[in-house]
């Protein structure tokens, strides 16, 4: 380790020069440790590689010890399997589109609402949840291709399914929002097809949108003159702001779900969602609650005039059928 730790600290020396700008580099080690039982030089290799992940989020310039019983580095090392078992199941065909309908409380509302959700059907047939293979996917930087093959999937559903005449609304990752491209990918899978643009609308995190401000505001224009909408998921989660709020021309904020679970009898929870909610109707935005639990978080909600409800309460997520 005093090796390790000396060779770190010599590159935390060194400085370039260029335009007329100094520049130090730092490094970040992962280290395992090698004994007569290792034969397999994969799995060396992963271990080093897992623990110089943990290094980089600690801040960089840092060195860590693989160690198996360790909680960060075990997490990462099952999302590092995630990602084998990800691209196995796509060439294998195991992804799957299911949609969870988002109930409008008005009683003139005319149209069906559906947030269009990814599954994974696992190799014994289990359908697995995106809260397992997501985290993975954004890590190593899959969650675009995961993007593009929903939207692909779903615009083909619309085109042949025209009896289905609801809206509808897909996520996008961080990652897709920050991509250049991903308003041309877009628009150009919209035009090999035949339905209204205007059905569906887009929702990104609040978070998302934060770190990708002009991206993001870039892509929602470029989208919004084709009727596109967009929504700010998990709103309240993140650092809600006016500033931001001005600049990103979205038609709904979606309250996250952990001040609506149990805002029946929580009255900070309560302050927050009517608060997010008022806000929201100021803006000329509609508002959305998630993770709708119970009759009376639903009652609360229908006292407040939110827009649109949406849980397990009311529909509970469901395939869509795309034969």
């Amino acid at each position: 380790m005093d090796h390790i730790q000396g060779l770190r600290d010599e590159i935390g020396r060194f400085r370039f020069e260029w335009d007329d700008k100094v520049f130090r580099l730092g490094v970040s080690f992962g280290v395992t440790e090698l004994h007569g039982g290792m034969v397999d030089i994969g799995e060396i290799l992963a271990q080093a590689d897992t623990a110089c992940y943990h290094a980089k989020s600690l801040g960089g310039n840092a060195i860590q010890v693989y160690e198996k019983t360790h909680p960060a580095l075990q997490k990462i090392n099952d999302e590092m399997q995630w990602v084998g078992a990800i691209t196995k199941a796509f060439e294998a065909h195991r992804f799957m589109l299911y949609r969870q309908q988002k109930v409008a409380l008005s009683p003139d509302a005319s149209t069906s609402h559906y947030e269009i959700l990814l599954r994974l059907r696992g190799e014994d047939g289990a359908i697995i949840s995106p809260g397992e293979f997501l985290p993975a996917a954004e890590r190593y930087g899959l969650a675009p291709s995961f993007d593009r093959w929903v939207i692909r999937n779903f615009f083909a559903y619309l085109d042949t399914h025209p009896e289905d005449e609801a809206s509808y609304a897909i996520n996008l990752s961080g990652r897709s929002l920050s991509d250049p491209g991903t308003a041309e990918f877009i628009l150009d899978e919209i035009g090999q097809y035949h339905f209204d643009p205007a059905r569906i609308s887009f929702e990104v995190t609040e978070t998302a949108a934060i770190d990708s401000l002009d991206s993001c505001e870039k892509l929602i224009l470029a989208l919004k003159s084709h009727g596109i909408l967009f929504a700010l998921d998990d709103f309240g989660k993140g650092q809600s702001s006016f500033g931001y709020l001005k600049r990103l021309p979205v038609a709904y904020l979606k309250i996250d779900g952990e001040f609506v679970r149990g805002m029946d009898h929580d009255r900070e929870k309560l302050a927050i969602v009517k608060a997010i909610h008022t806000l929201g109707h100021e803006l000329g935005k509609q508002t959305i609650a998630e993770q709708v639990e119970t009759e009376a978080e639903l009652n609360c909600l229908e006292e407040m005039g939110v827009d649109f409800v949406q849980g397990y309460l009311l529909h509970r997520p469901a395939p869509l059928l795309v034969n």
